[in-house]
């Protein structure tokens, strides 16, 4: 059996990220499957405390929806620089929240990052520790209407993602 390379991995990894993006993953936004406006989560995430004063928020993305107990979930990836410090320090999140777009539950990381959704499952580039508590995963998944969550692992070659084609054009 043929051995990847880690180049390889990380090129099949980019593909697949690249691909969730533009077919393999729930839509985001509302039941209408658009995405919420950039804006709108912009304001509601100030309106909540999400958002720090006096740090500048340098990225906002949303992921897709969870999909738990017949309700949806918007999931968004935020980035914030503090500002004056000798090196440059981000605080990265994971937010969930609710249709009105109040946040559920939000979940530090430090170099992981937000794949996809699928139903009830966020899944992660790298392993996540909650809180700092074992067991780490790439898998998170949410119950009781978002605010538990639980870790898993799966292997990165095992993703649920549907195949889009040969992408390696012979």
């Amino acid at each position: 059996m043929k051995s990847f390379s880690l180049a390889d991995r990380v090129s099949v990894a980019i593909l697949v990220v690249t691909l969730l993006a533009t077919a393999g993953c729930s839509s985001p936004g509302g039941s209408s499957g658009h995405p919420a406006d950039r804006a709108a989560l912009r304001n509601a995430l100030r309106t909540s405390g999400v958002l720090e004063k006096g740090r500048q928020l340098v990225h906002l993305s949303q992921i897709g929806n969870l999909e738990v107990e017949g309700q949806s979930f918007p999931v968004v990836d935020i980035m914030e620089l503090v500002p004056g410090a000798s090196t440059p320090r981000g605080i990265n999140r994971i937010v969930v929240l609710d249709a009105a777009l109040a946040p559920v539950q939000q979940i530090e990381y430090t170099t992981e990052r937000p794949l996809f959704c699928k139903g009830n499952r966020l899944f992660l580039w790298g392993d996540l520790s909650l809180g700092g508590v074992l067991p780490e995963g790439n898998v998170l998944t949410f119950t009781e209407h978002g605010r538990k969550v639980g870790v898993s692992q799966i292997d990165i070659n095992q993703l649920p993602v549907e195949p889009q084609g040969d992408w390696r054009r012979k």
